[in-house]
């Protein structure tokens, strides 16, 4: 089983990936975790690494607001959507298997899936009609 990372050792290299998407990202909204740079007090004096990366690439990165859980309500309703159609329905055996099949979940749920909050649109046909 692959290893669990947590912090910005995730949270950076998924910004990386991000990066290479053949469309520009502006702006990245996170949770307050210190994992995206929110350290209270801020008792240190260097720059995150999530956040020296979003400045490398001109990406504005904002926190959510304390004590507004709703936020976040999108993001986590599709990682609902994304366990309950893959973890529970499927036995893995490698994680390679289980890499495979997220990939081919979202090709179809972007592709696909019609969503409320874009007026009935895909994901896909969204970005590509808001030129980003």
């Amino acid at each position: 089983m692959g290893q669990i990372l947590h912090g910005s050792a995730r949270t950076t290299p998924a910004v990386r990936r991000l990066i290479q998407l053949p469309y520009k990202v502006h702006k990245v909204l996170t949770d307050n975790g210190t994992q995206f740079g929110n350290i209270s007090h801020q008792v240190y004096t260097w720059r995150h690494l999530f956040d020296r990366v979003c400045d490398e690439h001109g990406i504005e990165h904002r926190f959510t607001k304390p004590a507004h859980p709703w936020t976040n309500g999108p993001v986590e309703r599709f990682s609902r959507t994304l366990k309950e159609a893959t973890v529970p329905r499927y036995h893995y055996q490698t994680t390679n298997e289980l890499n495979d099949h997220l990939q081919a979940f979202l090709l179809a749920y972007n592709h696909g899936k019609r969503l409320k909050r874009l007026a009935g649109k895909t994901y896909t046909s969204s970005s590509a009609s808001s030129g980003t």
